[in-house]
């Protein structure tokens, strides 16, 4: 096997192994790449890269989805889904809380905390004023007002008899007694609750002990001092 018709009849290195049939015996061939043991070594394109170390080289190597530069043309999982486009194939792709389907699943963000089960998980999820921790920070209806600093937002709270506007309406203890209409609610007015009438009847009933008829208690008062007076002259005459 030298690659000369040594016996003159016009064939060259005939009888000899020619593993890859090209007309070159295997003791003078040389390896190229292309899937086939070119010098009979036993061996398959043994020199040529193989940059992802399977045994094939990159030269005949199919590229996978496996995160790996299969077959050698600096591209990794070329021609494979990208659903996120972060250069990342799905078929490797970690999902992350983003929004995105970063695995090509069909699924968003799935395995990530949504504290208020609204669908859209928290990483993304933006506070809403509904007395619930929208996006898992710990903190409920943060960044939404809270008139009276009792630690729940107007949005939600219910006005209390307490002199302050607790819902955040601008109007103070509404819906509460307010007996006298002075503008302050019973239940923080200090003085009398009722209103007082014509007669000077505070609690708005009828009767006045010692009143006279259509009178008041000052009336009846001046007329038992006249009727002292009176009973005085006549004990001294």
């Amino acid at each position: 096997c030298d690659g000369l018709d040594n016996d003159g009849d016009g064939e060259v290195d005939e009888g000899m192994s020619d593993v890859d049939g090209d007309g070159l015996c295997d003791d003078i061939d040389f390896e190229t790449c292309d899937g086939v043991d070119n010098d009979g070594d036993g061996h398959v394109d043994e020199g040529y890269i193989d940059a992802d170390g399977d045994g094939i080289a990159d030269c005949v190597d199919d590229e996978e989805c496996d995160g790996i530069d299969n077959d050698g043309d600096g591209s990794t999982d070329e021609g494979y889904p990208d659903t996120d486009k972060d250069g990342i194939a799905d078929c490797v792709e970690v999902e992350e809380c983003d929004g995105l389907d970063n695995d090509g699943d069909g699924l968003v963000d799935e395995g990530s905390p949504d504290t208020d089960l609204d669908g859209i998980k928290d990483c993304i999820d933006v506070e809403e004023c509904d007395g619930l921790d929208n996006n898992g920070d710990g903190l409920v209806d943060e960044g939404f007002a809270d008139t009276d600093g009792d630690g729940a937002a107007d949005c939600i709270d219910v006005e209390t008899c307490d002199g302050e506007d607790n819902n955040g309406d601008g109007v103070v203890d509404e819906g509460f007694a307010d007996s006298d209409e002075d503008g302050i609610a019973d239940c923080i007015d200090d003085e009398d609750d009722l209103p007082v009438d014509d007669t000077g009847d505070e609690d708005g009933g009828e009767g006045c002990g010692g009143c006279a008829s259509g009178g008041s208690p000052q009336g009846a008062a001046w007329l038992l001092a006249l009727a002292g007076l009176a009973l005085v002259r006549r004990r001294r005459e």
